[in-house]
């Protein structure tokens, strides 16, 4: 059995699994994804949302449906308030967590490049604006705000990513996420991050840093 073969059974085992159920529930929501038989259950719930949704909700799910059951026309299974109810029960961290237990994974398969036995880590943000659709419901959302990431080269996985207000700065969106790095990781930036206090900080978390073709020991 290949490694993605043997990756993509385990990942369909843990969508299913009890300890995935505990830890995806909203805390406001003890109950949630214990019925059987339902028509989104939670591994279909979390599977439409990570496969990068692009159109609008309904055509998404009549899509999603339509593939899993081998089907070219598209399927009106589940509606959208159903999906927006689902959503609602899960918890905020569920989705970070279930990537950092695929990463884990994919790495103890070896599929995650290294760097003389150091893992590479490219860091960036960059300005992200939103189309709001016309609505007589009144809305918190913003148009713009910044998304900050950190990516992992070759095996083309995002380690961890976050929304920011377009008033944090790329340096403090870096700072926030260091608990994602290790002590063997080889840190990628653009030269816009170096500063001394930053510098400091990474001493503590990467074993080194590239600044913009520049390998610096931290």
């Amino acid at each position: 059995m290949s490694r993605h073969i043997e990756l993509f059974r385990r990942f369909a085992e843990y969508l299913r699994s009890d300890t995935f159920r505990e830890a995806a529930r909203h805390p406001e929501c003890p109950t949630a994804f214990t019925r059987k038989g339902g028509k989104l259950p939670l591994p279909s719930l979390v599977a439409v949302m990570v496969c990068g949704m692009r159109m609008s909700v309904r055509a998404e799910l009549d899509q999603f449906f339509a593939h899993l059951r081998q089907q070219a026309q598209l399927i009106h299974h589940v509606s959208e308030q159903a999906f927006a109810q689902a959503r609602a029960k899960l918890s905020g961290a569920a989705i970070p967590k279930l990537n950092d237990w695929l990463i884990q994974q994919v790495d103890s398969v070896g599929l995650i490049s290294r760097w003389h036995g150091l893992r590479l880590v490219a860091a960036d943000a960059t300005n992200i604006r939103f189309g709001l659709r016309a609505s007589h419901v009144p809305r918190a959302a913003v148009t713009e705000q910044n998304a900050f990431a950190l990516f992992l080269p070759g095996v083309e996985m995002t380690l961890a990513a976050t929304l920011y207000s377009i008033g944090v700065g790329e340096r403090q969106m870096l700072f926030e996420h260091l608990d994602q790095l290790k002590v063997d990781d080889v840190l990628l930036l653009d030269r816009g991050y170096q500063a001394r206090w930053l510098v400091a900080a990474l001493n503590q978390a990467v074993g080194c840093c590239r600044f913009h073709g520049h390998l610096v020991k931290v």
